[in-house]
């Protein structure tokens, strides 16, 4: 590379020896041209006399022909790259392109300045060298190119970087011959050698004699020769070492600073070295276009020496206190004294003495410059450069005391050092009037700072307690325009800044929440109603205290902001049970007051919370808010949306309800949606009433067997039969009793639950009554109960339920019959309690006995058990006998009353009767259907298998009341049933069977009855003849005398052939029935005079043989009869007659005169059968107590 450049160099060389290069120059040319083609040349080359040297020496000093031979400028600069060049035979090359920088081309520069950077440490630390190097970057930041002084600016900074990093680094090398060869290992990798080293402080010590040896480090001569000699540059001072064209002071101030600002630290540890500094700052007052490096330096320095502070900032107070036509300068100085980093002016305050004494007359002289400027300020909160204040200085100097006021608050507003706060509460006037300038008069796309400045001042009053003194100024905006003109209102952008007076508040509300205590309504109010986007999230990280009174304000501003509340609980989730009472708290009073508009505004808030902030932690408030909205008088409309909401948040977060089902089951209480409706239908709103109960019973529905803890099963269950009780949509009351199944399971207090069930009984719905007796019964027959609930519920507490009904009452029979299958089914529990048979069994029957309903259902069940007992079916026999004996007296009742009239049944069907008896005097009385299939069914019980095990002497009586009721078809069946299980073969059986068949024929008002058990009893003595006379009730009725009769006689004269005896004689052992017989038949009211006849002809024939009473009772039942009276009488009480018989005679005379009054009295109005009979009275003969014939009856004649 050496030969290559060489080879060049000499090429460019050669052109220096033409016709027109000047003789010097052609001459020392053409020796260089002869030196480089020899070949016994050493390079690099080190001394300044070698004809290369000389020959540029030459050209350089000849500065026409520069510019005309760039390329051998180009070629010399390679073999300087190329180290062709050494030592002071460099420092000679260096120099002279330093001398004619301004000549050079752009790529020479370039080209030079790369090479420096490169090769700073190459000779390191060959003193002229780097002053060499130095000075040729300084001097080409002279260069009116920007891309050459930009460059040198770089190679400037990265040359002192490197030999300050190099310099730090040999700090330790001592110059100790003893240890020189460990020194060299030691160093063998650094670029200083201990023989350069040495070297270096012999010439420090020759030419730098008065400095070396105060420095704790050597090689700091280095930085204190540099130092100084910018120091003096930028004072338009001649260099001391540096070898250069006066560079531009303002890049030096700007290099100085940033030598202060990067090697503060190597200043501060060697005070030689800061001296280079410090010596020369007091000169810089003077150069407004130092300020910045002034501030760089005393923001470095300000603890290490604050004296020099203090004095810096006096010199330029008193500038602008004193020297008005120059006020940019300092305001200069205060400017970027107070836009420097690191708090620069706070440090001040607290490290240097009589800052206050002088800052507060400053900013006193700040508010001199305040007026209306001519156009709005824009604020950019920079440190400007000196060249761009000199543009438009009073511009700037407006511009600049806002800005040193902004940033002196912030720089103070977190500060508690007591000067600070000193000067504060006497600067009040004059911080409050600029900062209120800068709002006002700054334009519109720089408002924020003025905004920010204001803030500050209002967290530091506040701090102070001061905050009154500025807080109208934006609380009352509007004011600080007073007396503008809409021309200026429009310049200054009034209309603007008011519409971002909300994003002020919001920066005060995030930045100084501590400002907005007790104020939080004004603040969040213009807040919210503006486009400021307040995040909810924004109070977080406050105090709980903080936050609710933040709620506070919230729920006060107008228009309810209700989507902003939401997120902002959304937001505080975690601390909801804290704040909610200031929500809730809010909503009572307004339906305490009705508040006219909120509801619409509350029932949307509630459902936002429900939608977006239902979580195990919010829960129990929203879910007791819920309830309480529902409760309150709202429309339709919104209990609809709510309860469906709560169906929706019940479904999806059921999981996170865990202390809230109190309120939620207050909230779906059907209360809620019916009002007054049970009492009357609301027919517009019915369909709509019964969704919401359809909703509500749904959300229960849910969660009653799957969600609910145990502490809340009562209140489900309560809710439970609430909507069973409910009486808008019996669909739901239906399904709660499903629903009351599948929870019964978790029931523990069986009392309660048993009692409002049993209150369900009295439904006036007779489906879910019903409904309720069967779910009841189910669930305590399919669930575990305490003996101890058992036991209530036999001694009294079945008997309480049944005493609530009254006797017609159908549910009623559903209870009773419902306890008795429970009875049943838990019969060997309950037989272990002591009431059970003899209080509880007697009590149960007795009010079935009253019951007027199913009573056959229950008398059923009891016979179907296996455990009862004789004695229980004698009380069930008893209670039988009893209810249709009951029934068949109200029916005799409701014929005395309506002889004539038609008979309403229970059934509300109206039967007509069907005929009159054949007496004319009764009604055949027809029953219901209900009575007839209630008595078919009591029949059929009665006669089943398990009535064999009972007599027939105990029911028969029953059957025949029975019988009574039914009609004649019915009673066939039952009849034929009866004689199957029971057939009259025995004797006592048979003949208490026809005589209850043939009471049945006395009794019955059915003709089609009678003839149907007339043809049953002539069945009956076709097998038996001798139950003939056990039909004597039969012969009361003219169907059964005619058809029983010849049987009656026929059997006479079988009896009489048996007996080979007369009927008149005493031996006739049925005399008596059979008499009894025909003298019912006689009163049948025969209408055959032949056949009556017959009957009366064997009433004489049986008449001396049966008992005197029989003969007593027939005299006196006949006692109207003429022919039969006349017959007996002729027969056996007239001793004319054959058949007379003293016996009888004087056994019935006395009972004969009875008759004879009784006949007279009879027919006291028919003269002519009197007559009659007195003159057959008359006419006959017989004994009298005396023994006279026809005097017997002597006194019942005369008194005739």
């Amino acid at each position: 590379m050496q030969k290559t450049a060489i080879h060049q160099l000499r090429d460019e060389l050669s052109k220096l020896t033409g016709f027109l290069i000047a003789a010097p120059v052609k001459s020392a040319a053409s020796q260089a041209l002869t030196f480089l083609n020899q070949k016994s040349n050493q390079y690099p080359i080190t001394t300044p006399d070698s004809p290369l040297i000389s020959a540029f020496t030459a050209f350089f000093a000849n500065n026409k022909i520069i510019k005309n031979f760039n390329q051998l400028i180009l070629r010399l600069i390679d073999c300087i790259k190329n180290n062709i060049f050494a030592k002071d035979a460099l420092v000679s090359v260096m120099n002279n392109l330093c001398i004619n920088f301004s000549l050079l081309d752009v790529e020479p520069c370039l080209k030079i300045l790369q090479y420096t950077t490169s090769a700073i440490l190459y000779d390191f630390p060959d003193i002229y060298i780097i002053k060499s190097f130095f000075s040729i970057s300084l001097s080409l930041l002279a260069s009116p190119n920007p891309v050459i002084s930009g460059t040198a600016y770089a190679s400037f900074q990265q040359m002192l970087t490197l030999l300050t990093d190099t310099i730090l680094q040999n700090s330790n090398l001592e110059n100790n011959s003893e240890n020189n060869t460990e020194n060299q290992k030691k160093n063998q990798q650094n670029i200083l050698t201990v023989e350069k080293y040495n070297s270096y402080l012999e010439l420090c010590k020759k030419e730098y004699s008065s400095v070396v040896n105060g420095f704790k480090n050597p090689l700091f001569v280095i930085l204190h020769l540099l130092y100084c000699d910018l120091s003096n540059l930028s004072q338009n001072l001649t260099p001391n070492w540096l070898f250069c064209v006066n560079p531009p002071p303002d890049a030096l101030f700007v290099l100085l600073s940033e030598i202060v600002e990067t090697y503060n630290d190597i200043l501060k540890s060697d005070h030689q070295l800061f001296s280079s500094f410090q010596l020369s700052i007091f000169e810089f007052v003077k150069f407004p276009n130092s300020i910045p490096y002034l501030i760089t330096y005393l923001d470095a320095f300000l603890e290490l020496d604050n004296s020099i502070g203090s004095t810096i900032v006096s010199e330029f107070f008193q500038k602008i206190q004193y020297n008005a036509e120059s006020n940019y300068a300092p305001i200069f100085f205060f400017h970027y004294f107070a836009l420097q980093k690191s708090d620069l002016m706070l440090r001040y305050f607290t490290e240097c003495e009589g800052a206050l004494s002088l800052f507060v007359p400053l900013f006193c002289t700040f508010i001199n410059y305040l007026n209306i400027p001519p156009k709005s300020i824009h604020f950019q909160m920079k440190q400007w450069k000196h060249s761009e204040i000199l543009l438009n200085p009073s511009e700037y100097e407006i511009m600049a005391i806002h800005e040193i006021t902004f940033a002196l608050l912030n720089s103070f507003k977190k500060s508690d050092d007591k000067n600070v706060i000193e000067f504060m509460n006497k600067s009040i006037i004059a911080l409050s009037s600029l900062v209120v300038s800068g709002v006002k008069y700054s334009d519109i796309d720089s408002f924020s700072i003025p905004q920010q400045g204001l803030i500050d001042l209002c967290q530091i009053f506040y701090r102070i307690n001061q905050l009154g003194k500025i807080e109208d100024k934006f609380q009352k905006f509007d004011q600080l325009f007073i007396g503008f003109k809409e021309k200026q209102k429009k310049l200054f952008f009034f209309d603007e800044k008011r519409r971002r007076v909300p994003s002020f508040l919001y920066k005060i509300v995030l930045e100084s929440p501590d400002i907005c205590e007790d104020r939080w309504q004004y603040y969040l109010s213009d807040i919210i109603n503006s486009d400021v986007k307040l995040s909810p999230s924004f109070a977080n990280n406050f105090s709980d205290i903080t936050t609710m009174d933040i709620l506070h304000a919230i729920v006060n501003v107008r228009p309810f902001p209700c989507q902003f509340l939401t997120e902002f609980i959304i937001s505080n989730v975690d601390r909801f049970v804290i704040i909610w009472p200031v929500v809730e708290s809010f909503i009572d009073k307004i339906f305490r007051r009705k508040t006219p508009g909120y509801e619409d505004l509350i029932f949307e808030f509630l459902i936002l919370l429900l939608k977006k902030c239902f979580t195990q932690k919010s829960e129990v408030e929203l879910l007791r808010m819920a309830s309480t909205f529902l409760h309150n008088e709202i429309s339709l409309s919104h209990k609809n949306a709510l309860i469906h909401q709560l169906k929706e948040n019940v479904t999806s977060k059921a999981s996170e309800i865990k202390e809230g089902w109190i309120s939620l089951f207050a909230a779906i209480s059907p209360q809620n949606f019916t009002g007054t409706i049970t009492q009357k239908m609301d027919t517009v709103n019915s369909d709509f009433y019964k969704e919401l109960i359809k909703i509500g019973f749904d959300i229960i529905n849910y969660v009653a067997c799957d969600y609910v803890d145990a502490n809340s099963v009562p209140q489900c269950i309560d809710t439970i039969f609430s909507y069973i009780e409910q009486q808008i949509d019996d669909s739901v009351s239906l399904f709660g009793f499903d629903l009351l199944m599948k929870i019964s399971k978790r029931v523990e207090s069986w009392d309660i639950f048993i009692n409002r069930c049993a209150n369900i009984f009295n439904d006036s719905r007779e489906k879910v009554a019903e409904t309720s007796v069967t779910t009841f019964f189910n669930i305590l027959q399919k669930n575990y109960v305490s003996d101890q609930t058992i036991t209530n519920l036999i001694e009294f507490g079945f008997l309480e339920i049944l005493n609530q009904f009254n006797d017609d009452s159908f549910i009623l029979s559903k209870v009773l019959t419902s306890i008795v299958e429970y009875s049943c089914k838990n019969w060997e529990t309950f037989e272990e309690i002591p009431d059970f048979y003899h209080f509880f069994i007697p009590r149960l029957i007795e009010k079935q006995q009253k019951s007027t309903h199913n009573f056959v259902k229950f008398y059923t069940i009891f016979y179907n058990c296996s455990k009862t007992t004789p004695e229980i079916e004698k009380l069930l026999c008893r209670s039988i006998d009893f209810r249709i004996t009951q029934f068949l007296d109200n029916s005799n009742h409701q014929h005395s009353k309506t002889p004539n009239a038609n008979l309403e049944m229970k059934n509300d069907d109206s039967r007509k009767e069907n005929s009159k008896s054949d007496s004319g005097q009764s009604q055949n009385y027809q029953s219901s259907e209900e009575e007839i299939k209630m008595s078919l069914d009591l029949l059929k019980l009665i006669i089943s298998q398990k009535f064999v095990k009972i007599s027939i002497r105990n029911w028969m009586p029953v059957i025949v009341k029975i019988f009574l009721i039914l009609q004649a078809n019915h009673i066939k069946v039952v009849l034929d049933s009866i004689l199957s299980l029971f057939p009259p073969t025995d004797i006592n059986e048979g003949q208490f069977i026809v005589e209850q068949l043939s009471s049945i024929v006395s009794r019955s008002e059915s003709s089609d009855t009678r003839k149907l058990l007339v043809q049953t009893l002539l069945n009956i003595l076709e097998k038996n003849p001798m139950f003939i006379w056990s039909c004597k009730h039969a012969f009361s009725t003219k169907e059964a005398t005619n058809e029983l009769l010849p049987k009656l006689l026929n059997y006479i004269e079988q009896v009489k052939e048996n007996e080979n005896s007369n009927p008149n004689g005493e031996n006739f052992s049925e005399a008596n029935p059979i008499f009894e017989c025909l003298s019912l038949a006689l009163n049948s009211n025969l209408d055959n005079e032949h056949l009556k006849s017959q009957i009366l002809q064997k009433i004489i024939e049986l008449f001396p043989t049966v008992p005197k009473d029989a003969r007593h009772h027939f005299l006196l039942s006949h006692s109207n009869d003429y022919e039969t009276i006349t017959s007996i009488f002729n027969l056996f009480f007239d001793i004319r007659s054959k058949s007379f018989n003293e016996r009888v005679f004087e056994e019935c005379k006395n009972v004969a005169k009875k008759v004879v009054h009784e006949f007279f009295s009879i027919n006291q109005n028919d003269q002519e059968l009197k007559g009659r009979f007195m003159n057959f009275l008359q006419n006959m003969e017989t004994k009298d107590d005396e023994g006279k014939c026809g005097q017997w009856l002597k006194n019942e004649i005369d008194s005739m």
